[in-house]
């Protein structure tokens, strides 16, 4: 799309619940499904109104994460709120963390480094104790796990519930996108977390350019995620 605008400007939103808006020559920006792109924090609009105000002749949606993230909270995780929640929620019963490598005993070292700590602040935090396994056999959690990270879900905002199911999507742990929320895990750290089976076969058989691309998209992703949240 050909950039259609001259100033970009931040303002007090007209909605009922208040806000800041990002303004195009004075009027609001409406997000794809034709939402009033608010903010609830002036940090957050500042920073939307910067990646507008960045584009060149052509505007290209790739270069602008931050308002990517709040398009997603309007459009989908507002009106699809309950969906989303037990999609998050689920994660718990399949979390990446619990499945350690049977047969290779330096990779089971690296995933203990680095989940491990992951699996006692669950529990220790979020009183959600974990069962793990070894190699492909699945685990059976607790009937009850959906419903306890489900009521750690439901106390976040549709804005944080974005930057989670970003980070928890990519990652497939929602033990891991509830951390980054919380600041008990750097972006880097979950990156780190989640990938440590992968790193580690690159690390000792090589990998290839559309791999290394794919886990620099991630990397980017899940700093988006954080930086996002700091603007909350």
């Amino acid at each position: 799309m050909k950039r259609f605008y001259k100033q970009v400007s931040v303002g007090p939103a007209s909605g009922e619940h208040g806000g800041y808006a990002v303004l195009l020559d004075g009027r609001p920006i409406r997000s794809p499904a034709k939402r009033a792109l608010d903010a609830p924090t002036e940090a957050l609009a500042q920073v939307m109104a910067e990646e507008w105000d960045a584009q060149g002749e052509q505007i290209i949606p790739a270069d602008m994460p931050i308002t990517a993230l709040t398009y997603t909270a309007l459009d989908h995780v507002g009106p699809n709120r309950d969906a989303i929640l037990a999609e998050l929620a689920g994660y718990g019963e399949t979390d990446l963390i619990c499945y350690f490598a049977g047969d290779d005993r330096e990779l089971m070292a690296r995933q203990e480094a680095a989940w491990r700590p992951m699996l006692v602040w669950s529990e220790g935090d979020l009183g959600i104790p974990l069962k793990e396994t070894t190699g492909i056999m699945p685990v059976t959690q607790d009937v009850d796990v959906s419903a306890r990270f489900m009521k750690h879900l439901s106390g976040f905002d549709d804005w944080r519930l974005a930057a989670i199911s970003e980070a928890t999507s990519l990652s497939g742990s929602i033990v891991l996108g509830l951390a980054l929320a919380r600041a008990a895990i750097s972006a880097d750290g979950l990156y780190q977390a989640s990938l440590v089976d992968e790193l580690y076969q690159a690390e000792n058989w090589g990998s290839d350019h559309e791999a290394d691309e794919r886990r620099r998209n991630i990397r980017s992703s899940l700093e988006n995620a954080e930086r996002y949240l700091g603007l909350l």
